[in-house]
C-alpha cells in the first residue's frame, strides 16, 4: 500500500453512458469521459489500496448498445489483471 492509502472511492462520468445521449452517439469506454476509467486503473495499480469502491452508471452494464456489456467486461478484465 503506497502513501498509507487504504481505499479509493470513485465514479464514472456518465456523459458517455447516459440514457440522454442517443445510441449512435454513445461512446462508452472510448468516449472523452469514458476513458477516465483507465486513470482509475492506473491509480489503483500505483496506490494498491485494500479497497476500491466505484459508483455504477446504469448504462455501464449495457454499453455499447450494439455489444451489450462489452465495456463492463473490459473493466472487469482490467481489474482482474491488477490482482493476478
Amino acid at each position: 500500500k503506497a502513501n498509507g492509502v487504504d481505499m479509493i472511492v470513485g465514479g464514472f462520468p456518465c456523459q458517455d453512458y447516459s440514457v440522454a445521449r442517443s445510441k449512435k452517439n454513445e461512446l462508452g469506454i472510448e468516449g472523452k469521459k469514458g476513458v477516465l476509467f483507465w486513470e482509475i486503473i492506473r491509480a489503483t495499480e500505483v496506490i494498491r489500496p485494500k479497497y476500491l469502491v466505484l459508483e455504477n452508471v446504469d448504462r455501464l452494464l449495457k454499453a455499447p448498445s450494439n455489444q451489450r456489456g462489452r465495456d463492463f467486461a473490459i473493466m472487469l478484465a482490467a481489474f482482474n489483471q491488477l490482482w493476478e
